[in-house]
């Protein structure tokens, strides 16, 4: 909460010049500002109405929610709503504070400008400038945090920050920072006062106001929106070093040390660092090329999908062949460099039938598919609940020809010589629909966290539909909540001027 209205409380920075909050790297900033939170608490306290009531009963317990399990009352509202544990990062409650926030400052600027209250506001910007004067206080002498489980670097970063100062200027950059802040307060509070007491300018002063407010938001923190050249985002262009272009039928697969480099690299060269991620297809960057790839950044995973990943990713010192094998994996990051490829043999089809069945849980089945000697071609692990609706279990051959995958769309044609099991190499989720011959079929999860179909004896058409209803059920309630919202505000609008 202290960041609120000192921006580098406790935070570091970064090679490329921005500030982080240690342990908080989801947001650069959650900064509010002191005119914005003193025109807030003007507007709870002075203007007549229960909603600016309700509004700061919401931000209390967005504030509340966004420290997580750090206090009690996340854990018991999770029980209560599971739902909520959708959100990986309790940090992201505060995201109501930049909507109730505005909403309860304009209601204490209407108060300042209407009611001509300076007592109030002069009373409200005192408590707030001691808050400031106090956390600057905390922060340069480390007080009140427990810096004992910080790296040494991460605390001497901000020590650095806080307590000396860079060449040429005549402040830490922190404290320069925080005076910038306390300036720009105090000249909005004097502009708002002059507002009050000004009978023809009144409402260009308060204006003035909120352009400082404004211009305070936008510099309150160095490099907080950094920017690369647009070319530096231009299609690159496999084809011409590769073929064939990993797609939906192959994909690339960065190490696990790869990885661990990319996502920690560091420099200041940010168009150089940029270039390297981008030639390694790192994180999701492989959607600019069109490049299917084993892994991606998703804040949304099946917890099966996330079981997989974090095994395959947790073996540094081996990779499991049968597995890569089995996710069609026909590049690997070199081992010369991590923004270079090699080639890779034995990848197989995404689409696959006709394997043995064993019936294993999912910590069976997922050390089985991490051996060494797993073969995605010869066994197929399903689980054990599957087994009463499965008309045979041998392995028999099986021609799959004519794999056309689309977005959100899968077609193959399958001649088995016996009742079978195909397998997709594709994430198993429920939204998915299957279908044998136009006839809907059971999806099954097969090797722990995949698509598995039924496959009865003969020729046929299969096809995987992604069909989301509760995506399109929440698209039906928002609209029609939105609808009700202008319905409403059309109908309050004729009864007022009635």
């Amino acid at each position: 909460w202290a960041n609120f209205l000192v921006p580098l409380y406790n935070a570091f920075e970064t090679p490329w010049g921005q500030y982080y909050q240690y342990d908080q790297a989801f947001l650069t900033s959650v900064y509010l500002g002191g005119a914005a939170l003193t025109l807030a608490l003007l507007g709870l306290f002075r203007w007549p109405d229960w909603r600016a009531r309700a509004l700061f009963v919401l931000a209390v317990l967005a504030v509340v929610l966004a420290f997580g399990t750090l206090t009690p009352a996340y854990g018991v509202i999770r029980k209560a709503v599971p739902f909520v544990g959708l959100g990986r990062y309790p940090v992201k409650f505060l995201f109501v504070l930049a909507f109730v926030i505005p909403l309860l400052a304009g209601c204490g600027l209407a108060a300042v400008v209407k009611s001509r209250l300076r007592s109030g506001l002069f009373t409200l910007a005192l408590l707030v400038a001691v808050t400031m004067g106090l956390i600057a206080w905390a922060a340069q002498g480390q007080q009140f945090a427990d810096y004992s489980a910080w790296p040494e670097s991460f605390r001497a970063n901000v020590g650095y920050s806080w307590n000396q100062n860079s060449p040429g200027k005549i402040l830490p950059d922190a404290v320069m920072n925080t005076v910038i802040r306390f300036g720009l307060f105090a000249l909005v509070i004097v502009l708002l006062a002059a507002a009050t007491r000004a009978a023809r300018h009144g409402a260009a002063l308060a204006f003035a106001a909120l352009a400082l407010i404004a211009i305070d938001a936008r510099l309150h923190t160095p490099k907080q929106n950094p920017t690369l050249p647009a070319g530096l985002f231009a299609r690159h262009d496999w084809a011409r070093e590769m073929s064939p272009v990993p797609s939906g039928a192959a994909r690339i697969f960065i190490t696990p040390q790869a990885e661990n480099v990319l996502t920690y690299s560091t420099g200041t060269n940010e168009a150089r660092i940029w270039a390297v991620k981008r030639r390694a297809e790192w994180s999701s960057l492989n959607l600019l090329d069109g490049v299917a790839k084993v892994n991606g950044s998703s804040t949304l995973q099946t917890r099966e999908q996330r079981l997989v990943e974090q095994t395959l990713y947790s073996m540094t010192n081996r990779l499991p062949a049968g597995l890569l094998d089995f996710l069609g994996v026909a590049w690997i990051t070199s081992s010369n460099a991590v923004d270079e490829w090699s080639p890779r043999a034995n990848a197989r089809p995404v689409v696959s039938a006709g394997q043995e069945i064993i019936f294993a849980d999912d910590a069976a089945a997922l050390t089985e598919i991490t051996r060494g000697g797993f073969d995605g071609q010869r066994v197929l692990y399903l689980p054990p609940a599957a087994r009463p609706g499965l008309a045979g279990t041998s392995a028999v051959p099986v021609v799959v020809t004519k794999v056309v995958i689309t977005s959100h769309r899968l077609e193959a044609f399958l001649n088995a010589s016996g009742p079978t099991v195909a397998v997709i190499a594709q994430s198993y989720y429920p939204a998915w629909q299957a279908t044998i011959d136009d006839a809907p079929v059971p999806l099954l999860r097969g090797n722990v966290a995949f698509q598995a179909v039924p496959v009865p004896a003969g020729s046929h058409r299969l096809v995987l539909t992604y069909s989301d209803f509760n995506f399109r059920a929440g698209l039906g309630v928002s609209a029609a909540a939105l609808l009700a919202c202008l319905v409403l505000w059309l109908r309050l609008g004729r009864l007022r001027s009635e």
